[in-house]
């Protein structure tokens, strides 16, 4: 019988220890989050937004399935009776909140089991579960009290073992619900369509019957799907030859009569246009045909029609494909009306660089999406004409419709990489005045000079910043998170423990005990980029001086820093604030947002996550999962 009284090696617990078991997820949950669209994990996500008290425990129940089977493929018997009770309190602490977990699911940039690690670094993009495999009383802490940290399983070294197996069951069995989810949906789509064809299989065996061909029934299928019994039923089958009845009198033909006959509209049903009409895809056009309000104010008084009209189509279409040119149809109607008004520009970039930032916006809660002008840089091409608050609505003739989150960042990328010149349509913004000259007061040192927050008593474990420090990191609420010292280089958090030393000159950044932990890759090629790696040659990101951003590995924008140190993500959305910031910093900064970014995180732990795990100390036990004897 196994001692589970001191620490045992990982690789002695496992049934196969010649490969990591995280590597070896090719299953069916797997494979559905790594092709689950964002659509598709949204929808997931707003199902896990209505769950009700207690609804967490039937899920945990349900997931467990999935999970029980690798873990006993994975552990030895014994083990494995030890790590499913604690995997269970993981679940719960992971669906105890159902906004987390559906901020979770829906993540724009999410990791895949394809992208595999031995460590599961890609999976601790999942930010709101970070405390069960960091810090003390974490779940990963009570994984180490009989596992042991160090863990060698083939050619693998793993440096923190409990931690890296947390993350494993927070990921897995997120991918489990993702699945169940989706897997059930297709079920349905496949039942129905299964039902459908036996309906048509059946319409072809009436029509033979009665004499009618059964290919007929591909018209009926192109029409609305369905078969037309009325046809059938006009003739019934007959078992013998019958008297033919005498024929009704056969109405005039069209063509007999002097005009054609007109056909009667339904009721409500608008007339057809005069032959000189205006033409419009949609009824924004014709709206705004009408419409003798300034265009500059249509959302002083609600929602503008376009909104109304995405609103609309988002209820009532489902297919994704007839959505999106529906919305397409309804953007070009907007933009022409708006440049029917004078509202619409186009701006030509002949340089690279475009001297603006954009960001990802919404009117209202139930708005459409689009992307707005963020800032313009002055002394570039579009400085003149382009302001805070427009709207970027095509690139090179081609509409901007309905982005996200993932198409914001392609769209940056097509903008980027795309041949010059380059044409870019704008649509005046109704604010653009107030915003521009509000960016152009806090550039003229006008705006309020910014201090560093006072001591706070609504949290215990922040403190004021010393007066010496050169930068203070602020997060979104104003909170103390931070500080580069004195020396420029030594970074400390808000209890004064020193997370990281940055030696800008040299492009090495070492841990609190002078371990490296990241350096400036020498593999980059762009000057105007500064790579930097993990102490494992890994690409995290780069520092992108000239434009004061961070990117991540894939060069897309994490966060991007103004001349008052406000910093903003990859969303748009403010994430916090760099207190005393200049541009020759954004290659410290760099450092510090991917090897320390918890610094500019500021997320609310789940309270029934707390209470759990206050509860799982004090009895031993972890939900309804009862510790055995």
């Amino acid at each position: 019988m196994a001692d589970f009284t001191t620490p045992q090696p990982l690789q002695a617990l496992l049934i196969d220890a010649t490969q990591p078991p995280w590597l070896k997820e090719k299953d069916e949950a797997a494979a559905s989050w790594d092709d689950a669209s964002l659509p598709d994990r949204q929808s997931v996500a707003a199902w896990v937004r209505t769950w009700s008290e207690g609804d967490e425990i039937a899920r945990v129940k349900e997931v467990m399935v999935g999970v029980d089977a690798r873990i006993e493929a994975a552990f030895s018997v014994e083990a494995a009776a030890k790590f499913r009770r604690w995997a269970a309190g993981v679940l719960l602490d992971v669906f105890g909140s159902s906004d987390d977990l559906a901020d979770t699911i829906a993540l724009a940039q999410r990791p895949k089991f394809r992208d595999a690690s031995p460590s599961l670094t890609q999976f601790e993009r999942f930010e709101h579960y970070d405390d069960l495999w960091e810090g003390e009383d974490s779940r990963a802490d009570e994984l180490s009290e009989w596992i042991e940290k160090a863990a060698t399983l083939g050619d693998v070294a793993i440096d923190d073992a409990p931690a890296v197996l947390t993350r494993w069951v927070v990921s897995i069995s997120i991918a489990e619900l993702v699945h169940m989810r989706t897997s059930a949906k297709r079920e349905k789509r496949a039942e129905a369509q299964k039902a459908r064809r036996t309906l048509l299989d059946k319409a072809a065996e009436l029509r033979t019957a009665v004499g009618r061909p059964p290919d007929d029934d591909e018209d009926d299928e192109e029409e609305d799907g369905e078969w037309d019994d009325d046809d059938a039923a006009t003739t019934p089958p007959v078992a013998a030859p019958a008297v033919a009845a005498a024929p009704s009198p056969e109405p005039p033909k069209p063509e007999e009569t002097k005009e054609p006959p007109a056909k009667a509209n339904p009721v409500g049903r608008k007339p057809l246009p005069k032959a000189d009409a205006a033409r419009h895809a949609t009824h924004v056009g014709e709206f705004y045909e009408n419409d003798e309000n300034d265009a500059r104010t249509r959302h002083a008084r609600g929602y503008d029609p376009l909104d109304k009209h995405a609103q609309r189509v988002e209820a009532e279409v489902d297919d994704a494909k007839e959505r999106r040119d529906a919305l397409r149809a309804a953007v070009q109607d907007h933009v022409a009306a708006m440049r029917s008004r004078g509202l619409v520009f186009d701006v030509e970039f002949p340089e690279r660089s475009l001297g603006l930032r954009v960001a990802l916006a919404k009117y209202g809660e139930s708005g459409r999406r689009f992307v707005v002008v963020d800032s313009t840089e002055r002394g570039s091409a579009c400085f003149e004409s382009v302001k805070p608050g427009d709207e970027l609505c095509a690139v090179n003739g081609a509409a901007v419709v309905d982005p996200d989150e993932e198409s914001i960042e392609t769209l940056k990328s097509a903008i980027a990489n795309a041949p010059r010149p380059l044409v870019i349509t704008f649509i005046e913004g109704e604010d653009r005045d107030t915003l521009f000259a509000a960016q152009e007061a806090q550039r003229s040192g006008s705006a309020r000079p910014r201090k560093a927050p006072p001591a706070t008593k609504k949290r215990a474990d922040i403190y004021s910043a010393p007066k010496d420090a050169q930068l203070v990191i602020v997060d979104r609420d104003a909170q103390y998170r931070g500080h580069i010292c004195e020396d420029g280089a030594t970074l400390k958090d808000a209890k004064g423990a020193r997370l990281l030393v940055v030696d800008a000159a040299l492009g090495v950044a070492t841990d609190d005990g002078g371990v490296l932990v990241g350096k400036v890759s020498v593999n980059e090629t762009d000057a105007a980029l500064v790579g930097i790696e993990d102490s494992k040659g890994r690409l995290l990101g780069y520092a992108d001086q000239g434009r004061s951003s961070v990117l991540d590995a894939q060069k897309s924008t994490i966060l991007e820093i103004d001349s008052a140190g406000e910093c903003r993500g990859h969303d748009g959305l403010h994430v916090g604030s760099l207190v005393g910031f200049t541009y020759h910093h954004t290659k410290l900064v760099a450092f510090v947002f991917l090897l320390r970014p918890h610094l500019f995180r500021d997320k609310p732990k789940s309270f029934l996550r707390a209470m759990r795990k206050s509860a799982s100390r004090a009895s031993g036990a972890h939900g309804f999962f009862a510790k055995a004897a």
